[in-house]
């Protein structure tokens, strides 16, 4: 039953992750680089940024957090009659809970924000709904 919440946490971060612009190998900054193809730097560009660096610390939290789900079952697993370690299990898991329940919500405050200060062009859609042409 752990296992499979552990692993649909883990799922639902990518899932997030994966609903900004930004993919694994792409540069953070959406211009004034070579990889870009853009010189300059305007409005829209700042605003993807944001984006970018949001998707990317959620696609970074996903392993944090299932490496922290695993020790606290290890922890909890191991501990036998040592009621101080069981203790300590639990607390992890519910600050790992609720750490991802705020990094998920601080995601789509910001992903909303963003998206509706951007234009059509700019916009990406999430995985849920109809994309925008």
């Amino acid at each position: 039953m752990t296992f499979l919440f552990v692993v649909s946490c883990s799922l639902f971060i990518h899932v997030a992750a994966d609903a900004a612009l930004w993919k694994l190998g792409d540069p953070l900054v959406p211009c004034g680089t070579v990889a870009s193809g853009k010189t300059s730097c305007g409005y829209y560009d700042v605003i993807q940024l944001i984006q970018n660096i949001i998707a990317f610390l959620l696609w970074l939290a996903a392993p944090i957090a299932t490496l922290l789900f695993a020790y606290a079952g290890f922890l909890y697993l191991t501990a036998r009659d040592d009621e101080g370690q069981v203790k300590i299990a639990h607390q992890i898991f519910i600050d790992v809970l609720v750490g991802v329940f705020i990094m998920v919500s601080a995601f789509l405050i910001v992903y909303i924000i963003t998206d509706r200060l951007l234009q059509d062009p700019y916009r990406s859609s999430l995985p849920l709904e109809k994309p925008r042409i």
